[in-house]
């Protein structure tokens, strides 16, 4: 892994790309934060995201810890990697209902040369934490190359800056 700085200013155009995707604008998540081995998300629970018993479903809150660990560990790869997830443990360990404002978080805790492990915590405005997870992440240069990505991000915000600050 790298252990150049990703460029703020490089964060918030792939931001601006990521924040647009199909999947992510589906379940009205959004990715408010990536830096340098972190990112940080938050969504408000609707009636969409529910249950039949009126309760954030495991799925949205699989759905989040694996959208944030990813783009966790994506601010560090190396130039010209991508990566996919192979595996995401979730632990669901209070419910929430309609209405309440969910952060996630994830930080990568282990790199590897081509894995990644990413933890994650899920907590609401009041800080009571949701759901725990941990993901894993291989790393290739021939797996979801960034490009499109990139070149998305220069269409929203008219060019993209450098991905790394100097040293």
């Amino acid at each position: 892994m790298t252990t150049k700085k990703p460029n703020p200013a490089w964060c918030k155009a792939v931001l601006a790309a990521i924040n647009e995707s199909g999947y992510l604008s589906y379940l009205g998540l959004t990715v408010d934060e990536m830096g340098d081995g972190f990112a940080r998300g938050s969504v408000v629970i609707e009636e969409r995201h529910l249950n039949a018993f009126g309760n954030v479903h495991g799925g949205m809150l699989a759905s989040m810890i694996d959208n944030i660990t990813f783009w966790a560990a994506f601010a560090t790869l190396p130039e010209g990697s991508g990566a996919t997830t192979l595996d995401v443990q979730c632990s669901y360990l209070r419910a929430c209902g309609a209405g309440q404002r969910v952060t996630y978080e994830a930080r990568p805790i282990k790199r590897g040369r081509t894995i990644v492990l990413v933890e994650c915590e899920l907590r609401t405005d009041a800080g009571e934490l949701v759901a725990h997870g941990v993901s894993k992440l291989f790393v290739s240069p021939a797996i979801q190359p960034p490009e499109a990505l990139f070149e998305r991000a220069a269409q929203l915000c008219g060019s993209l800056p450098a991905r790394y600050l100097d040293a």
